[in-house]
């Protein structure tokens, strides 16, 4: 392929793919809440990583889809919500950390969407 082509190529791709992720936008959503879930209940060890990547594909998600700060305090709301039934069913539990560290974020994240709107 010579570089015009493929250029036009991954453009066109780009393009479908871009176009597919907004006419999924609820699947989208569902999966980042269930990473987030995922994260404080069934995974044991912490990981960076893992956090600031699944608030990286968040940060997109609020990009692409302009989502406003309501939902990011919803998805706060929902972290408080399984802060608490941890909380009263394992105690102080790194499940019950991770949840706060993830009510932390979306709390930050949240402030610095309401300021920009």
């Amino acid at each position: 392929m010579k570089h015009q082509e493929k250029k036009t190529y991954l453009t066109k791709t780009k393009d479908i793919v871009l176009a597919h992720l907004h006419a999924y936008k609820q699947v989208v959503l569902t999966l980042i809440v269930l990473l987030v879930v995922a994260d404080v209940l069934f995974l044991k060890e912490s990981s960076d990583i893992r956090i600031f990547g699944i608030l990286g594909i968040y940060i997109w998600g609020i990009l692409m889809y302009k989502l406003h700060s309501n939902y990011t305090f919803f998805m706060g709301l929902l972290s408080l919500f399984l802060m608490y039934i941890l909380f009263l069913i394992t105690g102080t539990s790194s499940s019950t950390e991770k949840a706060a560290v993830w009510l932390f974020f979306f709390l930050g994240i949240g402030m610095i969407q309401r300021l920009k709107e």
